[in-house]
């Protein structure tokens, strides 16, 4: 079984692309995806991560995780 992956670099442009079909929401804590209700199982730390987000998503590498929470940003488990 193959599971969806996005890294933390791609986060950027998915981001653009998301707000444009308002699956991407700004508060002020952050850009909150759920990635889970967009298919993808796990977050990989490839890349950089240039503002917080909130993601939703079932698996993050620990490296991934570190990197969203040094950008302000936060993991919620799904």
């Amino acid at each position: 079984m193959n599971v969806i992956s996005v890294n933390v670099g791609e986060l950027d442009q998915l981001s653009k692309d998301l707000f444009t079909s308002n699956q991407a929401v700004q508060n002020e804590d952050g850009i909150y995806i759920d990635l889970k209700a967009l298919g993808v199982g796990k977050l990989l730390s490839s890349g950089r991560v240039t503002q917080p987000f909130i993601l939703k998503v079932k698996a993050v590498s620990s490296k991934a995780a570190s990197k969203i929470r040094e950008a302000k940003g936060q993991i919620i488990n799904a």
